[in-house]
């Protein structure tokens, strides 16, 4: 299993370059599961930076 939790820009750059990699993985080997885990994980990210970027600021 290639679990993976993206927790910084550093770490989604060199996951976007691991995708690229990964692109033509034959289905049903390891490569292919470690891409769909890593889009995954590619996605939860973007989400995450997204819903970060729509938070309103609050300054006291």
């Amino acid at each position: 299993m290639y679990f993976r939790i993206l927790g910084s820009q550093i770490e989604y750059q060199q996951a976007a370059k691991r995708l690229e990699q990964l692109a033509n993985a034959q289905p049903h080997t390891p490569e292919a599961l470690e891409l769909k885990e890593l889009m995954e994980a590619f996605i939860r990210f973007e989400k995450e930076m997204q819903q970060s970027k729509n938070k309103p600021n609050r300054k006291a």
